[in-house]
Order: structure tokens, then sequence, then C-alpha cells
């Protein structure tokens, strides 16, 4: 006979289960679709995004996403950190997929660059300053970028309606022309 254990998200979201079951769950599977548990209309970015797609050689040890309510959230729990932050792009889920391998909700790479610099608020001038302050892969970049047209990348920058979103556009565009 397994025990079963009852373990807190957040709240009054819980997740139910023998005790042998999540431990597998922790163990061997993706823990990026609890993030959904924590908070319904949100998808995987920023930084998690970035990683989740190689472009950036530092692990990440907060789950952080994007979602759709105004204000900051942080959640601590037995299977992590995650953090939740405003972005203010309609339609909300532009350029974001349902990653079938392990069903969570993810911003492409370039939305997920996008967001960043409109959460950091800070102006990048050109590819290089993307590469010291995030040691981003400016080759993996590079062939991203190429899979979007000169308008797409301008008219998703209007999106946020920021200063630095314009300035990473233009720089991803002039830099990879």
């Amino acid at each position: 006979f397994k025990r079963m254990l009852m373990v807190s998200l957040h709240g009054f979201v819980y997740i139910i289960g023998r005790e042998t079951y999540l431990i597998l769950f922790v163990n061997f599977f993706s823990i990026l679709p609890l993030k959904h548990y924590v908070e319904v209309y949100s998808y995987l970015s920023f930084e998690s995004a970035l990683s989740f797609y190689g472009l950036i050689p530092e692990a990440v040890y907060e789950t952080t996403s994007a979602c759709y309510q105004k204000k900051y959230k942080e959640y601590e729990t037995p299977f992590g950190f995650f953090s939740y932050a405003y972005i203010p792009v309609r339609p909300f889920f532009l350029d974001v997929e349902k990653n079938n391998e392990n069903q969570t909700m993810i911003a492409s790479a370039l939305r997920a660059l996008f967001d960043l610099v409109y959460l950091r608020k800070k102006s990048y001038l050109k590819l290089e300053d993307l590469d010291l302050d995030l040691r981003i892969d400016l080759e993996e970049l590079k062939t991203i970028v190429k899979n979007y047209s000169t308008k797409e990348i301008k008219e998703f920058s209007e999106c946020y309606k920021k200063e630095t979103t314009r300035n990473l556009a233009n720089v991803l565009i002039e830099g990879y022309e």
C-alpha cells in the first residue's frame, strides 16, 4: 500500500498523488507544466524560454513567465520558484505556442527576447550589447531572426509601445541584414 501525498503549490492549488508518482514526476518530467496550475493565463518567457531554446548559456533556477494580470507575482513551491510578470502585448499569445514535449505554452525565442527587453527597460544599440549583457548566442539568434521579415520584426516591436523594443528591432534588422 502506497502513501498518498498532497503538496501545496500555492494558496488553494494542490497536487495530489502517490508518493512514488510525485517523486517520478519531479525527477523525470519537466516541472514547466506546473506553472499553469499556479497562474493560468501565462506562458513561459524571459530567461526561462531563452535557456529552453539554448540561446543563453546560464542555468535558470526560476521559472519565469509572462502573465495577463498587471502585477508581478512570485511563488515558492516544493517544485521550485515561479515568477510572473505582466506583458502588455495584444494579442497576448502572439508568437506563443504549445510545446508538445512538455505541454506548456512557451514564447518563441524572438518573443522571449522582446519580453525580456520590455521587462528590463534596457536599450540595446548594437548586437554586441546583447552578447555582453545576456551572453546570448549571436549565431543562433541570427538563425532565428532570419525566419522573420523586417516588417514582421518592426510590427512585433510596436506591440509593446516602448522605445526599448523599437531599438531592439532596429538592432536585429541592421545587425543581420
